[in-house]
């Protein structure tokens, strides 16, 4: 076989030029690790994942491969990398943290796949630019490397994205049947869940369709190109709505995209939304009203004597809260105290959650969890340990 030389035409530039964007945003991604965003480091590895995958693809449709034959076949292995990645990142989302020990397996498929090719990932650059011009019969005997079936890895990762999917979907309709309609954390997180799914699943789509076409005639590069333009809407559409946590759970953007604005007719004057805001705090700061667990909105707004729709308004827009979280995060300060008070060393937990205005466990272990990284019961055993150090210093 003939193999011109390498070239570039306005798709692979265009792809190449995503892929250099991809790598950007995974290091920004990498770079918020360090303020506690534990779950972009999975959203930052799918992306470096989604952008060397489009490297490889674009050195074989090029042929630059045959020149720099160090990444060639990279994407195989990191195929099986996309699914428990995004995945993770999800799980990581609603719970604070996923533990390690849990993750483990999920990339069990990528380490078999990647030691098995392996030997050729790393093969002498002469011999390895052989087996990509098709030149089995001229690789050194000397050279150790396992061949494998084309066919058969295209219909592996077809199910392996597939089940990965699936997981996704579950996930994201389980936290949608949770009933938090009124949390709008909670929406904005279920619809970034949603759109992520969709983008995955056209992945995992392309991905099915090539394995279909490419055993037929009707095969041509254009199915190629579909996958890695699945990857960079993918690349964009991350890098335009959630390259940060915050962002995803509380920034403007996403808000503005997910969720319709209800204020946007509001009679409320600014200066009139500043006055609410500080009868609000100041309010809440000397009547404690947090504290009655079946706190209402309708309540305060009785209690402050402004109409409920101004309160949600001035509370939304000048503390990017909703009420609910707004009502917990004083809560959780007031548990924060009770936990390290002398006198409620002998108190249970859940009594501690009542004092504080919270009405049941789970609600009071999400919102401690959200505001401090901890448990109550961590929370009260790091303090209890830094109080015994104090004194015996």
């Amino acid at each position: 076989m003939d193999y011109t030389g390498p070239t570039l035409d306005t798709w692979t530039s265009i792809f190449l030029l995503v892929a250099g964007q991809g790598f950007f945003l995974s290091i920004l991604l990498f770079s918020t690790i360090k303020r506690q965003e534990r779950a972009n480091l999975w959203l930052g590895l799918l992306i470096f994942s989604f952008a060397l995958t489009l490297v490889d693809y674009v050195g074989f449709w090029t042929n630059y491969n045959h020149l720099y034959p160090f990444f060639a076949g990279i994407y195989e292995p990191l195929t099986f990398l996309i699914g428990p990645l995004l995945y993770i990142y999800l799980k990581e989302l609603g719970t604070s943290r996923y533990e390690l020990k849990k993750t483990l397996p999920h990339f069990i498929p990528f380490f078999l796949i990647f030691a098995y090719r392996l030997p050729f990932l790393i093969m002498p650059a002469a011999e390895k630019v052989k087996v990509l011009q098709g030149r089995i019969a001229e690789v050194s005997p000397d050279v150790l490397w396992l061949p494998y079936n084309f066919s058969l890895f295209v219909g592996l990762c077809v199910l392996h994205l597939a089940v990965y999917s699936f997981m996704i979907y579950s996930l994201w309709i389980r936290d949608d049947l949770q009933g938090q309609s009124d949390n709008q954390r909670a929406i904005i997180r279920n619809k970034w869940q949603k759109l992520l799914w969709q983008l995955y699943t056209a992945f995992t789509a392309s991905y099915f369709i090539y394995f279909v076409v490419v055993h037929t005639r009707l095969f041509n590069r254009v199915h190629d190109y579909f996958i890695a333009l699945c990857m960079s809407l993918f690349i964009y559409t991350v890098g335009y709505l959630g390259y940060r946590k915050p962002a995803i759970f509380r920034g403007r953007v996403l808000e503005r995209v997910f969720l319709p604005n209800k204020y946007q007719h509001s009679s409320l004057t600014a200066s009139a939304a500043a006055s609410i805001l500080k009868k609000l705090l100041q309010h809440m700061k000397a009547a404690q009203p947090y504290l009655e667990n079946e706190f209402r909105l309708n309540e305060l707004a009785e209690q402050l004597g402004v109409s409920t729709h101004h309160l949600s308004q001035v509370i939304n827009e000048k503390l990017n809260k909703n009420f609910s979280d707004f009502v917990n995060t004083y809560r959780v300060e007031e548990a924060k105290r009770l936990l390290t008070d002398p006198k409620s060393n002998g108190r249970y937990i859940i009594d501690i959650a009542y004092a504080s205005g919270f009405n049941n466990k789970t609600t009071f272990n999400k919102a401690f969890k959200e505001q401090t990284g901890m448990s109550p019961s961590e929370y009260r055993k790091q303090q209890s340990g830094n109080t015994s150090r104090a004194i015996a210093g």
